[in-house]
Order: C-alpha cells, then sequence, then structure tokens
C-alpha cells in the first residue's frame, strides 16, 4: 500500500479510478472554499454545486 491512500485510486491491473480521483478532487476544492470563506457553510457550497446534501456530506468526509 502506498502512503496517503494512493493506491485506492488504483485499480487492479494498474488502472486509475478516475471517478475515485475527480471526487477526493472536488471534496478538497469544498473544503479550501470552507476554509478561505468563500462559502461559509455546506449548504452554501450545495446551493453552488446544485447537489444534495447526503452527496456533499460524503464527499467532504475524504478530506
Amino acid at each position: 500500500m502506498v502512503a496517503h491512500g494512493i493506491s485506492l485510486a488504483i485499480k487492479p491491473g494498474g488502472q486509475q479510478d478516475i471517478t475515485l480521483i475527480k471526487a477526493v478532487a472536488r471534496a478538497f476544492r469544498w473544503r479550501r472554499m470552507l476554509e478561505s470563506g468563500r462559502c461559509s457553510t455546506i449548504d452554501e457550497i450545495i446551493a453552488a454545486e446544485k447537489i444534495n446534501d447526503s452527496y456533499a456530506s460524503q464527499l467532504l468526509r475524504l478530506t
């Protein structure tokens, strides 16, 4: 296993899991939005991204 969960994004056979990589990138972008003050709550992210709250919560846990 590679440090920091990088191996989790590699499928058997050495292929990258693009869906997982995109989800993690999105989650970190949302976290930066909260930390920078661009969005002050998760509800603001939900409204801006037009997503449901359970999806946002699941992705933010990846960070």
